[in-house]
């Protein structure tokens, strides 16, 4: 079937916009200082029951917030890291699943977060597809060197950018968005950062927002990604 002219036009537009092919490769290197950037990185708790090491790892610089049992997975949405226990966790989802079934629908809403599960429990090969949405199991019990060592890892996964799109592109890759689209993104994440303006990247989420094939899927992710590219600005200054 011929394309329109006017959406053949658009496409060209953008790709004369896009003219030069930013790379991955063309965003410095921003190292993470652990030290002193700890409280840069919103750390969401999801439990049922107060979280052990709190105190503690507030003391040690990490920005820490308890969210409960959550009702509503936007409720992470500001929090590139989070947290959730697996035991009695979920009872507002009707899952059987419980904290595991909270993690598998974060990951889909927000595919670049990093997800760490953790329980004093032991479950069965049934779980197997929600640890593999986790970046790291921890035993509850594990102690507070075991956190600390856990969180560090969190931050410096989650303050590289381009690791950060590669997980996002994986997923868009598994959704219905095209690969000029995809294309589109990346070049505009790619700048928005170098500029250090999220403005770029919006205003590409919303032009690929009003494919209908693609507006849905990337709806359920566009909130994350402006808010790491926000992060990733206020990192490098």
């Amino acid at each position: 079937m011929e394309v329109p002219r006017v959406a053949r036009h658009e496409v060209s537009t953008m790709l004369i916009k896009f003219s030069k092919n930013l790379q991955l490769s063309d965003i410095p290197k921003v190292p993470v200082n652990i030290a002193t950037q700890r409280h840069a990185y919103r750390i969401a708790i999801i439990d049922n029951e107060l979280f052990t090491y709190c105190d503690e790892l507030r003391r040690h610089g990490f920005d820490i917030t308890e969210l409960g049992d959550i009702r509503d997975f936007a409720a992470v949405a500001e929090y590139p890291i989070v947290a959730c226990d697996i035991k009695d966790v979920g009872k507002h989802f009707g899952t059987s699943y419980e904290g595991a079934h909270v993690i598998g629908e974060i990951r889909k809403r927000y595919p670049g977060k990093y997800l760490i599960a953790y329980s004093s429990g032991v479950f069965g090969p049934t779980y197997k597809t929600y640890w593999d949405s986790c970046d790291i199991c921890l035993r509850r019990d594990g102690g507070f060197d075991q956190w600390v060592e856990s969180l560090d890892k969190a931050i410096v996964s989650t303050g590289d950018p381009v690791h950060h799109w590669k997980r996002i592109r994986a997923a868009l890759l598994n959704s219905d968005i095209s690969a000029l689209d995809i294309y589109l993104l990346e070049n505009a994440y790619i700048r928005s950062i170098l500029k250090k303006d999220s403005f770029h990247l919006d205003k590409a989420i919303q032009k690929v927002k009003k494919s209908t094939s693609a507006g849905k899927a990337l709806d359920t992710i566009a909130g994350g990604l402006i808010s790491a590219i926000k992060l990733f600005i206020h990192i490098a200054g």
